[in-house]
Formats: structure tokens, sequence, C-alpha cells
């Protein structure tokens, strides 16, 4: 043991070490090993096939020689019963039943292996039977119906009756024929199995070899040589013949008619060898086998022998190799306890020259490489420690600044977004108010000084998240219809007040259902449609967006164009506008206003969309921004256009506006919809077209009349539709880009029968056809007018819990439901709103994230513990707060609000809030 231990511990050595004497020994040690290794792997395979070779011949023949034997034994016997049919008591025509029972008593007392022998007459009536009363009827036994066919029968083994009673016998019968060949009756005599069993006996050999007989059934005819041993354990009951069943892989496979050998578990559960033959003659299986561990005992032994002989040959091998090793490691043992001193740190170890001056010539240049890197990498290790210990105080220092940023940034918006709130909200209800003209310009700069500011503060957020790198995407199926119509809605009240066209157009055939992030669509869509706005100071922006390349993962790439006739690009600045706090125009003295970092966020925006962005201009005519983005199908892929209207079928249209872009997208969504459409660009083409259709008697159904164009307007040219009588009749529907409440009223003195404000959306332009052309109306659609009727009419009374301690705050949510007919109560901070929704119910809380006494996140904790305890339905509860980070929303959630809106807070955006999370009380 102790040589074992000492080779395992040197092997372990060697492995461990990577060195030159590590090596040499472990190579020396293997050109002994592997030899010894592969002729010992050689000499165990062929031995062990051998040994079980051996034992296979001797078992198959072993069975075979037993198989021959019991076929001679059954042939015998069968010829003493056909023997017996021929006796002349028998075959005489009126036979002597005394001498037939003293012939048959004769040959019993002679005959051992017979049990008994009787004489069955051809009715199946036993007429001598020495061990039974004669005149038993036997007309039922398989072996009467056998002889009265004349043939001969041996039956399976079977546990006698009467005086046979439970001794194992087979049963041979043979027919009696009288001299003219009529059946005239049988012998059939049971034999005892005793020569069968000393035959299968005579067969064992060593400790566990056995062999045995197996009927078809798999039930063992002779015993077992473990019989005892089976019954002691419980594994058998007793010691009879057909009482241990048989199911081992030998038995399996000769009853598939075949005769081989097998390794398998036998029926005591041991790993055996066995052989197999299946006995034609008799339907039985005759299986030889003998224990594995029996079978390789000797081979074992050989192998423990070879086993000794290789160790000592690898112990003679080991100082052999060692001194190899010892040759060659000397020289360079100086350079491994060199390397560790410089390993642990200590750079002043250097080689001697003497062990240098005494070494080979590969040695020699490895000591002096040694020595002149040890040199080098002294000097360096103490610039290196400098500079590290520079560079983690200025990590330190650009955490706690990113630190400091973050948390200013939050602080910064909170402060700026709560007075923000009040501005905005008061100044959206002012707007609604009744205002003289200079004070509709007024309150119209004040508002647009306001949405500026809030822009600013949150380009300034979203470009602190892109820096921090929180900016996430979320995936949800959305109608790029509508996010594009509701965001260019938004955008066209800029555009208006400039006089500018916007226009938005979808391809027909794009898919509209998409699933992405339809928020961060709209943020890019946003950013770069208003950079058009403000850098336009006429002209038009248009919105254009096609279908783009199918990828081969499923996703769908679509492109988008925002054209403009702004003050375009210089070449010099079109590789920088991309970058942050970049304008074209930054002089101390520029126009427009911004921070520069719209379009930076909308590139990192893009590019977490898989698309990419680019921008073609010319100076003074204008820009052209495209971008890419990969979207995955929705489950319904409608397509932009596809629609096909009965009650727009076929109509004509006339379209009259100046502006090309603004008919190709009418005229494209009419066609769409079934209408025959025609257009012209100016007033007095639309009158001659008009004039023109009524002579030939093919009247337009309805004219689409673009409001302002140069020389003769849409008034002009509606007042001279109605003054002509002849073209008086036809259906106008004014397309405009003023929303001023004087146009209405002049639409209305001028006939017109319809007013929409551009960018038109295809559903309001649907809608409005069908009611002014007195057509049907589609299924769940509904005028503006009627929409807001039918919310007034739905609408519930809610109790609301507003938590605020801004005073202004709670003026402008208060202001903005005067005309409801929700409930509200407030609370000045989170201490006295637990109090009160302890005492009363509400429908829905409205809660400010940052109060004295107690915060919000402490007040919301509180709430939904008392709930909690007190078994109550959870009350929807929104944090209503000027923090806009990412965190903050995760925040509120945590603490358990419902749902998260950043100051400041639009009206529509508050009633919708309240429609939606105080839904239970909404019809």
């Amino acid at each position: 043991m102790q040589i074992l231990d000492r080779l395992y511990n040197y092997v372990n050595y060697l492995l461990k070490l990577n060195t030159l004497k590590s090596q040499l020994r472990f190579w020396g040690f293997m050109l002994v090993l592997l030899p010894c290794v592969s002729l010992m792997l050689v000499f165990t395979y062929y031995e062990l096939q051998n040994t079980k070779r051996e034992k296979i011949d001797n078992l198959q023949l072993m069975i075979t020689m037993q198989h021959a034997t019991i076929d001679k034994w059954f042939n015998e016997r069968s010829s003493v019963i056909r023997d017996m049919t021929n006796w002349p008591v028998i075959k005489a025509q009126e036979p002597d039943i005394a001498a037939i029972n003293d012939r048959i008593q004769q040959f019993l007392q002679s005959q051992d292996e017979f049990f008994n022998v009787g004489y069955i007459n051809k009715d199946g009536i036993t007429i001598v039977n020495p061990l039974a009363a004669p005149g038993r009827d036997v007309s039922d036994r398989l072996y009467y119906h056998v002889a009265k066919q004349g043939k001969e029968y041996i039956s399976d083994v079977l546990i006698g009756r009467g005086a046979a009673a439970g001794q194992p016998v087979i049963v041979f019968s043979s027919p009696v024929f009288d001299e003219k060949g009529q059946f005239k009756g049988l012998i059939a005599g049971s034999v005892k199995l005793t020569t069968i069993d000393k035959i299968m006996q005579q067969f064992h050999f060593g400790r566990t070899g056995e062999t045995y007989l197996v009927n078809q059934d798999g039930l063992m005819i002779t015993e077992s040589r473990f019989t005892d041993q089976m019954v002691k354990t419980g594994v058998i009951k007793d010691t009879s013949r057909l009482n241990l069943s048989i199911n081992t892989e030998a038995f399996r496979l000769a009853r598939q008619g075949q005769a081989g050998y097998a390794a398998y578990t036998d029926y005591r559960g041991h790993e055996v060898l066995g052989a197999y033959r299946w006995l034609n003659s008799r339907n039985w299986i005759i299986i030889g086998e003998v224990e594995q561990t029996e079978i390789l005992e000797p081979f074992y032994r050989e192998i423990g022998i070879m086993f000794v002989c290789f160790l000592t040959l690898m112990a003679a091998s080991l100082p052999l190799s060692m001194v190899l090793a010892n040759r060659l490691e000397t020289p360079i043992r100086r350079l491994i306890a060199g390397a560790d001193a410089m390993r642990t740190g200590d750079y002043s170890y250097r080689v001697e020259q003497s062990l240098i001056d005494g070494s080979v010539s590969e040695i020699r240049d490895l000591c002096n490489i040694f020595n002149y890197m040890a040199e080098n990498i002294s000097t360096k290790t103490e610039t290196l420690n400098c500079a590290n210990q520079a560079l983690t105080e200025a990590r330190d220092t650009a955490l706690d600044a990113s630190v400091a940023k973050s948390q200013f940034l939050a602080n910064m918006s909170h402060e700026i977004r709560t007075p923000l709130n009040a501005i905005l909200g008061m100044g959206d209800l002012l707007w609604d108010t009744s205002l003289t003209t200079e004070q509709e310009k007024y309150v119209r700069v004040s508002r647009s000084a306001g949405e500026n500011l809030l822009n600013l503060i949150n380009d300034i957020l979203d470009i602190s998240k892109v820096e921090a790198g929180h900016f996430s995407l979320d995936k949800v199926e959305f109608d790029l219809t509508d996010i594009v119509e509701k965001t260019c809605e938004i955008l066209a009240l800029r555009a208006h007040e400039k006089d500018i066209e916007l226009s938005q157009y979808i391809a027909p055939g794009t898919p509209v259902n998409l699933v992405g992030d339809p928020a961060r669509l709209r943020q890019i869509i946003t950013n770069l449609v208003g950079n058009a706005v403000k850098f336009t100071e006429s002209g038009e922006v248009v919105l254009e967006i096609k279908e783009g390349l199918q990828l081969q993962d499923g996703r769908l790439e679509l492109s988008f164009i925002v054209r403009d006739t702004g003050i375009g690009i210089p070449l010099d600045k079109l590789d920088h506008i991309f970058e942050r706090f970049t304008q074209v125009d930054a002089s101390d003295t520029r126009k427009y206003g911004g921070t520069g970092l719209g379009l930076a966020i909308s590139k990192h925006l893009i590019e977490m969309l898989g698309g990419s962005i680019w921008v073609e201009s010319t100076l003074g005519a204008g820009s052209i921004f495209s971008f890419t983005a990969l979207f995955d199908r929705g489950s319904e892929q409608a397509r932009a256009g596809q629609l096909s209207i009965d009650c727009i079928k076929d109509q004509k249209v006339l379209i009259i506006d100046d502006n090309a872009t603004n008919r190709l997208i009418l005229r494209e969504t009419l066609t769409a919809w079934g209408a025959q459409v025609d257009e012209v660009s100016s007033g007095q083409a639309g009158l001659a077209q008009l004039e023109l259709a009524s002579a030939n008697d093919t009247p337009y159904s309805l004219v689409l009349l673009d409001g302002c164009m140069p020389e003769m307007d849409g008034f002009e040219v509606a007042a001279h539709i109605k003054a002509a009588p002849h073209i008086a009749g036809t259906t106008v529907m004014m397309l405009t880009s003023n929303a001023r409440s004087g146009n209405i009223q002049r639409c209305t003195e001028l006939g017109i029968a319809g007013y929409l404000v551009k960018p038109v959306k295809r559903s309001e332009l649907r809608q409005s056809i069908l009611n002014v052309l007195g057509r049907c109306q589609l299924p769940g659609a509904s005028t503006l007018h009627d929409q807001q009727m039918t919310d007034e009419r739905q609408q519930i009374p809610v109790k609301i819990l507003l938590v605020e301690d801004s005073v202004d705050n709670r003026l402008l949510i208060e202001s903005y439901l005067k005309k409801t007919s929700h409930q509200l109560d407030m609370a000045v901070n989170g201490e006295i709103a637990v109090a009160k929704f302890k005492l009363s119910r509400y429908d829905l809380v409205f809660m400010d994230m940052q109060m004295p006494v107690m915060d919000g996140y402490q007040a919301t904790k509180a709430i939904r513990n008392w709930e909690r305890e007190q078994g109550l339905e959870r009350t929807p509860i929104v944090a209503l707060t000027a923090y806009a980070l990412q965190e903050d929303t995760a925040k509120t959630r945590e603490m358990g609000c419902d749902a998260h809106l950043t100051k400041p807070i639009k009206k529509s955006v508050l009633l919708e809030a309240i429609a939606r999370y105080a839904g239970g009380k909404q019809t």
C-alpha cells in the first residue's frame, strides 16, 4: 500500500506542476506506462473473450448431449407403448380381460419407470387399470381423442391423480386396431420423470452450474439445483414440479425457436451466462446456466498476476525517469526560485552570473532575459502603482458625481414639474374660457412656453437614462394607425399656429397591427416631426410610413420618412446632428430653442428597435429624416387602406387641394374604399371640373375642399358652388389646417356639410363622409360630439381622495373635476389621508409621493396594510408625482400603487385615469 500511495502522490505532483522537471518525469514514466497499459488492455480483452467462449462452448455441448438423450428416452418409451398394442391378448377379437390385466401387472413389475398402464376400449371406458377400478369413462381426455384419430400421443408433464397424486408424470398412448384396421381402443401409460431427472442432474458442474427443462408456458419441469435454498428464502412454496415460473432472456429467445447463448439475470436474480435450445419434438426448452462470478474467477486470478507484474515494472521505471529529469532540471531550478520570488512581489531577485556562465546556451539566454525582465518589471510596477492610485481616486470621484447627478436630476424634475403642473393646467383651463384676441395670444404663448419647458425636462431625463443604460423596451400589440394619428393630432396644434400643412401617410398594404413598444415609437415620431415643425416657417411637414424588408425570423421592417420644407441643414453639420447638445443653429442669437438632445435620444431608441436613422438635406429647401424599425406582426394583420365600404363604393369624389401630398393621401384612401376619385390643385380648376361633370350628367357626390389655398381659398370655392344652381346640390366637406371658431360658422352659412381639421384621421374621415352623404354608419363608430355626449350621459359619480400638499395642484385638480359629477375629498399629507381613508370608503385615491409629515410611499403602505387587516377589497391608488424616472415608477408599484402619472397632468389624462382605475363605478 505504501508503494501505491507514493505512486499516487508522485503522479499528482506531476500533474499539478507545469515545469520542465515534471514534464521530463512525466514523459519518462509514460514511455513505460503506455506500452504496458496497452498490452494489459489487449491481453485482458482477449482473455475475457476466451474465458467466456470456453464456458459457452461447454454449455452448448452439454445441452446438445442432454437434448439427444432426452429425445432417445421419449422414443424408447413411445416404442414400448406401441409394442404393447400388438400383444396377442389385446389383438384378439374378444380380448381376455384377466389375461390383459396379468400381462400389464407383469410389465409394471419389470419396468420401474412406468407408474401405471391401462387398456381403454373404443368407447373411452377403462377396461384394465391396475391402480383403479375399471369402468371409468375417459372419453373426455385428450389422449383418447388423439388415439381415436389413429395417432400416438405424448403429454406434457402432468401432476398425477388418484394413486399418483402429486407425482409428475408423462402420459404415453397408442391406438389399438383390429385385424380389419378398425379402431378398437388404446393403451395409455403414465411414466415417471426419474430418468429425465437423472439426465439433467448428471451435468451439474461447479458451484453454480445447472441445466433444467422448461415447458412452453415458462414452468420449470425438472427440479432446480437450488430448490431447497429457494424454499427457505420464500421464492417458492414447495419442491413440487411446475411450481417455478421462468421468464429469463434465454427463455424468451428460445421460444422464438432460436438456439444460442446470452448473458442475463436468472430466475434467482443472479447474473449468469446461459445456453439454450428448443426441443422441437416436445415443445420444451433446455437451458444451461452458470454464474458469471464463477466463470470470471480464473480470469480475475490471471489479471491479478498481470497487475502485480505491471506494478513491478512501473516501480522499476520510476528511478530511471527521476535520474533523467534531475540531470536536466538542475540548471533551471534557480530560475524557478527567481520566478517564485517575483510572484510574491520581490522584484529585486537576479540570477547569479556563475549560474548563467555554467549553463547551456538556451538556459543562458533564458537567464539573461529573466534578469532584463525583472529590472523592467521593478521600474514599471512602481509607476503603475502610482497610476492605479490616481485612477482609484478618479473613479470614486466619478461615482460620487454620478450619484449626485442622478439625485439632482430627480430633485430638479420634481421641483420644476410641481409648479409646472399648475402653470400648464391653469393655462389649459384658461384656454377653455371666453377670451379676447389679445388674451388668447398671451395664453397661447404661456402654454407654448410651458410645453417647451416640459419637453426640455423630459429630454434631460431621457439622456440621463441613456447614459445610465436604463432605457428598456416593452413588447405589446398596438395599432400603428392609432399611434401615428394621435401623435400627429397633438403636433398639428403647433403646425397650425405657423400655418404649416402637417400630413401623415401610411402607404397602402402596410401592416398596421404590430407588436413592439408603441411608447418609444411615439417618442421618436414626436421628436422628428416636432423638429420638422419647429424648423419650418412655411410649406409642409409630411410623415410617410411604408413596409420595408421581410426578415427571415418573421419580423417586419417598417420605413419612416419625415419630410419638411424648412431651413435645411448645412453639409458640414450632417455628421454631428445626432450628437448630444448639437443644433444646426448653435449661435448665441439662435432663433430656435431646444437642448439638442431630441435627435440623440431618437437615434438611441431607433437602434434599440433594431433600425437605423439617416438624413438628407438641402440648405434652405428642407430636410428628409429617414429611419427603420423592426416589429413583430400582430395577431390580425390588418393593412393600411385595404377596407372597402359599400356605402362609399362607386361614389364620385372630387378633391380640391393645392398640396400634392394631401391629394395623394386622400386619393389613395378613398380609392381603397372603392370610390371614384378625381383631383385638382386649385379652386378655379375645381369649379371647372364640377361644371364639366354637371354638363356630362355625371355629377360628383362629394367634394373634399381644402380651406387654405392661394388665389381662391376654400370658402370662396364653396360660395361659388352655392351660387351656381346646377352644382349647388353637391355635398361639400371642408378640410382645413386652421381650427378657428369663426371658420365653423362660415361653413354653416355656406352650406358646407362637414368640417375636419388636418391631419385628418382615417376613421373620422370615413365616418364624416358617411354622415354627410346620409349613408350607413359603421358599427361602433360615432362622431366626436356624439361620443362626448355619450360619455357625459354614462358618467357615474366617483368618490376620489386627493392627497397633495401643494395648494396650487389641489386647486388645479379641483378645477379639472368641477364640471364632472365626481366627489373630491382632499388631504394635505399622508397622515391625514390615512385617517380619512379609515373613516370613509373611496373609489379612487390620487397620491402625491413627496409630502411633509408622512410621504406618499408610507401612506400607501399603511393603507394597503389596513386593507389586508380589515379584509377589504383593494382600492385603486394612482401615484400623482413629479418624479419621472423609471426607478421612481418601480418604487411606487412596489409600495402598492396601481399606476404612476407624472406631473404635469393634462385634464384628459386625469379623466382617462379615473375612467380606467375606477372602472367598477363606470358603465
